[in-house]
């Protein structure tokens, strides 16, 4: 009886988990990382690489760099389908901290500042931060590859957490200074 009340708490908790990365298939993952390979000329065959979106990608499940089909401004990757749950969420029952040393659809940055760039989204149960170097990035109502980010190399790493490591977090970004927030949205109490 003891086993079974465990195993149905757990696959409650489970259910319940909201925000997590997700693969390139839309699934959860513990942990992904990409690099967006810079604009490449002279590459008439592959679309993504030779317009600056082109990345490759490799994650908890899939240990080895695969150069993907489609390019990071495709609804069709990890990047999308983890931040999709951001900007379809209940913006009232999660903390959202978004944060870039360049705002979206702005023409200004900070020199002075570090290049902190990122999105942090959790619920009561989980959440993932994903730290990335793609400027002006993401914007706050929808997903869009920014057209600045096309011509250099970008690299990102998304992890999965329990509701747990906020506070850890939080920490971490305040203790990070000289970048701007996007977007911070929060009714979730923080646990000590």
């Amino acid at each position: 009886m003891h086993r079974s009340l465990i195993l149905f708490v757990s696959i409650l908790a489970c259910a319940q988990a909201a925000y997590q990365c997700k693969d390139n298939d839309g699934k959860n993952v513990d942990w992904f990382v990409f690099y967006k390979l810079p604009h490449l000329y002279n590459m008439p065959d592959n679309r993504p690489i030779s317009n600056g979106t082109g990345f490759m990608y490799f994650d908890v499940n899939n240990k080895n760099w695969k150069l993907m089909p489609e390019g990071m401004d495709s609804p069709n990757n990890a990047v999308y389908y983890t931040l999709q749950q951001y900007y379809t969420s209940n913006k009232n029952t999660t903390f959202t901290y978004l944060y870039n040393d360049e705002w979206p659809d702005s023409t200004t940055w900070s020199n002075s500042s570090g290049h902190a760039k990122g999105v942090t989204v959790f619920d009561q149960y989980t959440g993932f931060w994903l730290i990335h170097s793609i400027p002006k990035f993401p914007s706050v109502d929808q997903f869009r590859f920014p057209s600045n980010a096309h011509y250099y190399g970008q690299m990102g790493i998304c992890i999965s957490f329990n509701y747990g490591s906020l506070s850890d977090i939080e920490q971490n970004i305040d203790f990070s200074e000289g970048f701007r927030a996007i977007g911070a949205f929060s009714d979730l109490p923080f646990r000590e």
